[in-house]
This record gives C-alpha cells, sequence and structure tokens, in this order.
C-alpha cells in the first residue's frame, strides 16, 4: 500500500497529543457492506464460489470470497497429504472453493477444494485387492515407518516390519527416500477407517520359507553361535535368520554347565527340532545328536529292576553310584541305614539295588537296598511256601497209596 492514496475514516483525534487514529478498514466495510450482506444472504452449504487467497498459516489459508473470509483447512485443500499449505496455494491466487460449513449468525464461512471432486477412497477395496503389488511414491519417512502414495489422493503406511525380513528395527531413513518411486504391496485395506497398510519385504522371498523348503524336521545344520542368553543360544542360519537352541536343548546332562563351554562366533551343529515360517522361529537342538543315555536306560531297565552300580560319591544325604559310563543313581541315606548293611559304604564298592523311582523331569534314578532286601524275603518266603506244600502233597500221596493197598488186600481174602 506505500505510496498509494487511500481514503481513511478518522476513529481517534487527540488535540493535546497531536494524535490522529485513521482506519481504512472503517471506509472498506461501509463499501463493501451492501456486498458482504448480499454475499452471505445467498452462501450456503455445498455451494461451489470464487476467492482469492489473502492469507496462509500452518492450518490452513484463508480466502476473500468479497468482502467475507473464509476458512480453508489444510486437511480440505487437497485428498493427498501436504505438510503446508504453501505447497499447493499462493497469496493473491484466485481459486474455487466449496462451502462446506456456513455459520450464519457468526459469520464463519468453512471452505474445501478437495470437496470439488471425487473421493479417492470410494471403492478403493475393489481397485486394489490384497496381495497384489502397485509403483508408489514416498510422501513422508517417520520413525514407525513410512507413507506412500499409491493414487492420486490415496496413502498408505509401510510399517517398519514390513520393510525387512530380518531387520525390525531399521529406519525408513535408511532405506527409501521422500519422493522416491517404489514398488509395495498391498496387505490391508480399510475404506471405513480410510487406512491401507503396505509392505515391502513381501516382494522378496521369506527366508523362514526358503529354510522350510531346504530343511526338514530332524536335519542336521551348522551355522555360527550369534548370541548367547540366559534362555539359549542363537545360531546364524542363511537368509540371514536365527535359530534358537533353547537351554534345555544344549544337553542330556548339565545345560548351564554345556553352555558356558559355548563362544560366540563358534560355528556349532545342530538338529532341526521344529520351523513355524508364520511366527518366524526355528527351534534347533544340540543335545539330540547324541543319544540320551538317561532314556536308553530306563527303557530296558523299568521301576523294580535289580541292577548293579559302583559307589562313585557320597554325601550327607545320598549315596550316588554308577549304573553305566553315563548314567547315575543315589541311594537315599535314610534307606541305607534302615537296611541290613553294617559297615559304612566307600567309594568303589559294588552294591545291588533296586530302582525304586524314575523321575524322567529331573533326570534322576532313585535306589533302593531295603527293597531289594524286602524282595528277598519275599521270595524266600514264597520258596519255603512252596517247598512245604510241596512234602504236605507228597505224604498225603503215599498216605492214599498205602490205604488203598491196604484195602485190595483185604478184597483178595
Amino acid at each position: 500500500l506505500e505510496g498509494k492514496y487511500e481514503e481513511f475514516k478518522v476513529i481517534k483525534l487527540d488535540k493535546e497529543k497531536n494524535n490522529v487514529v485513521l482506519s481504512r478498514k472503517a471506509v472498506l466495510e461501509e463499501v463493501n457492506f451492501e456486498e458482504r450482506t448480499k454475499l452471505l444472504s445467498s452462501l450456503g452449504e455445498g455451494q461451489e464460489v470464487e476467492g482469492v487467497v489473502k492469507n496462509l498459516t500452518d492450518y490452513g489459508a484463508f480466502i476473500d470470497l468479497g468482502g467475507v473470509d473464509g476458512l480453508l483447512h489444510i486437511t480440505d485443500i487437497s485428498w493427498s497429504r501436504i505438510n503446508h499449505p504453501s505447497e499447493a496455494l499462493n497469496i493473491g491466487e484466485k481459486i474455487k472453493v466449496q462451502v462446506i460449513n456456513f455459520d450464519r449468525d457468526e459469520g464463519k464461512v468453512s471452505l474445501g477444494i478437495k470437496q470439488l471432486s471425487d473421493d479417492p477412497w470410494q471403492g478403493i477395496e475393489n481397485k486394489f485387492p490384497l496381495n497384489t503389488s502397485v509403483m508408489a511414491k514416498v510422501t513422508n519417512l517417520t520413525d514407525y515407518g513410512f507413507f506412500a502414495e499409491i493414487d492420486s489422493g490415496v496413502e498408505g503406511l509401510v510399517h517398519v516390519s514390513e520393510i525387512d525380513w530380518t531387520n525390525k528395527n531399521i529406519h525408513p531413513s535408511k532405506v527409501v527416500e521422500l519422493g522416491e518411486a517404489l514398488e509395495v504391496m498391498i496387505l490391508e485395506v480399510d475404506e471405513e477407517k480410510r487406512r491401507i497398510s503396505l509392505g515391502v519385504k513381501q516382494l522378496t522371498e521369506n527366508p523362514w520359507q526358503v529354510f522350510t523348503h531346504k530343511h526338514n524336521v530332524g536335519d542336521k545344520i551348522k551355522g555360527n553361535i550369534k548370541s548367547i542368553t540366559d534362555f539359549g543360544v542363537f545360531i546364524g542360519l542363511e537368509g540371514d535368520i536365527d535359530g534358537l537352541v533353547h537351554l534345555s536343548d544344549v544337553s542330556w546332562e548339565d545345560e548351564e554347565e554345556s553352555i558356558r563351554k559355548l563362544e560366540k562366533n563358534e560355528e556349532i551343529e545342530a538338529i532341526v527340532l521344529s520351523v513355524d515360517a508364520e511366527r518366524e522361529r526355528i527351534s534347533l537342538g544340540i543335545k539330540q545328536l547324541i543319544e540320551d543315555s538317561f532314556n536308553k536306560f530306563t527303557l530296558s531297565n523299568k521301576k523294580g529292576t535289580r541292577v548293579k552300580g559302583n559307589v562313585s560319591e557320597i554325601t550327607d544325604q545320598k549315596i550316588f553310584l554308577t549304573l553305566t559310563e553315563d548314567v547315575k543313581g543315589y541311594i537315599p541315606k535314610k534307606d541305607f541305614m534302615n537296611s541290613s548293611y553294617t559297615e559304612d559304604p566307600e567309594l568303589g564298592d559294588e552294591i545291588e539295588v533296586v530302582i525304586a523311582t524314575i523321575n524322567n523331569k529331573d533326570r534322576e534314578i532313585i535306589l533302593s537296598l531295603r527293597a531289594l532286601e524286602k524282595a528277598e524275603e519275599r521270595d524266600a518266603l514264597r520258596d519255603n511256601a512252596e517247598k512245604n506244600k510241596e512234602i504236605e502233597e507228597s505224604s498225603k500221596s503215599n498216605l492214599g497209596d498205602m490205604i488203598k493197598a491196604e484195602i485190595v488186600e483185604k478184597e483178595d481174602e
């Protein structure tokens, strides 16, 4: 306005201070009053009008409709995502807008541009079927993924978990750039919520499915130890995926001692126990590479079986016997004290016992001397009873023969 001749209205005059306050707005309001009154009376929701971009803000733009200013919110400028109104509008630009809300009493008008075109989300489910691939343009990067425009005004989210099969925490900025065109796959479409889930990793082979096709349960595989945790060992496999050897599958005997002997980056062999490609989990086992001597022993030596073992360790509560090279059992001290043994056991002594209990969960074999002695007592009583029965039957037979012979003799006489 500098240098222009304008008409003003005096709104304040202070002669003592030689201060005069003028208003150009007051003159314009008087001039435009009739136009404004006429415009307000003719405005209605859904009406298409022309206006001039008067001002831009972070949240939208003010449009001069001819004496009346209307607000064009940033979300109503375009069906596509824009970060600032200046990306689509310029001050002084003449544009067409639609009245989407009008408060006659307050004189407030809400405007929209995108409402002048069809909603691209209508029928979106039919336009973009699931599991099909489309070209998209990266429009925004966030910590949790990136947005990509698959059609004019239609954006979808590629979540960080859908970028790479193995790296779940990769930042989108390390994979894509703003404005980059790339191929994506349609994973989910929700027209009502106006949401589309996209994926990038689905356009490449799923390494877990590849592993499933190449390996069966029971196969032997090799890999380097990537990490050792309290609950197991992770082994790196082909396709940059990991398999877990749970602590319980490290050794048949002392798991914690066995896991301490392993080192990071060490190459080890394991057996495939299970593969769940959907949950991206592979279970491996190390102990399964060797035969379970405990299980083998207990299969052929059930509860109540007599076995022999050599004393290998003596504690306050237990006497341990070596039953085979890899299998041990123990006699509770109380059981030993209640037996017929009069002398304390010594290392190396061979003792015959009975298997009293087999605890498969804790891999324990509890032995008993007292049970063996009771079994021997029962066997002795049974043998004695059988002998007495034989003698009794023999006596009865001899007596019967004698009586029969005497009767025959008398009949002959």
